[in-house]
Order: structure tokens, then sequence, then C-alpha cells
């Protein structure tokens, strides 16, 4: 709970700075998972400050998972997007930064995940989360090419 309420200090405090979604994007992470990544660095952090006084090794273990993941959901809030390029192909990146360019004529299928979306594209495949940001333009652009299929 007390986690919960920092999460929702820290995106706050995001607004206020003037940090705002990436809406020239036409799929993106919400700034609530920036916000998230920030509250467990600073729980990774906190953890690290508190084994020097508790001399305790589950801590440290603790602090390395915190870290990992905090670094992880800010990689993917910073990286994961797809941007609509014309009607014919959109670009797609990684959230480890890698850009891919695909044809919205070579969309094969959608699957739909317990907690995101695989978007199966010739060779390639394209994830979306399920809390991702996802325009209009690019629904019906997708729908449309599977609705051919």
């Amino acid at each position: 709970m007390k986690f919960k309420i920092f999460v929702r200090m820290t995106e706050a405090l995001l607004s206020i700075a003037g940090i705002k979604e990436d809406e020239e994007y036409d799929v993106h992470l919400p700034n609530f998972l920036l916000a998230f990544g920030i509250a467990l660095i600073a729980a990774a952090i906190t953890l690290l400050v508190a084994f020097f006084f508790v001399h305790n090794r589950m801590l440290l273990i603790f602090c390395a998972v915190c870290l990992v993941l905090g670094v992880t959901a800010i990689m993917c809030r910073r990286n994961q997007k797809v941007k609509v390029l014309s009607d014919e192909e959109f670009e797609y990146t990684t959230f480890l930064g890698a850009t891919h360019r695909y044809r919205f004529s070579d969309i094969i299928a959608l699957r739909r995940n317990k907690d995101s979306m695989t978007l199966f594209v010739g060779n390639g495949k394209v994830h979306i989360e399920s809390i991702a940001i996802v325009s209009e333009r690019f629904a019906s652009l997708v729908n449309e090419q599977l609705a051919k299929k």
C-alpha cells in the first residue's frame, strides 16, 4: 500500500516537472511506468542503506531485484514505441532500442496474451503491453489489415 502511494506521488511529481506522455508516437507506454521504475530504484537505494544497519544479505538480494526491475521499467517506458510513418508502414522500437520498419500489408496475425498482445509481422514480432496507449490511427490500420486476412 505504501509503495503504491509512493508511485502515485512520483507520478504527480513527473506531471509537475512537465514530463508528458509521448503523444508523437502511435503506441507508447504511460508515465505510470516511469514513476514505477523510479519508485523501484528508490526502494533499492533504501534497501541498500538498510543493509548497512542490519547486515542481512536478503536486503542485498531485494535491492538487486528492485534495481533491475526499476531500470527495466524505465527502459521500457523510454524505448518501446511504435510510430506510423505512412498508411503503408510503421516503425517499431524494442525496449532495448533496436528499431525495425514493417509494412502494414505484412501483418499476419494478432495474438492476445494475458498481459500483452503480439502482432506478427512478416519475420518479426511487435510486442504491445496491455498498459500501452494505442492511437486510433494505428489500431484502425492494424484492424484493416487483419480484416483482409
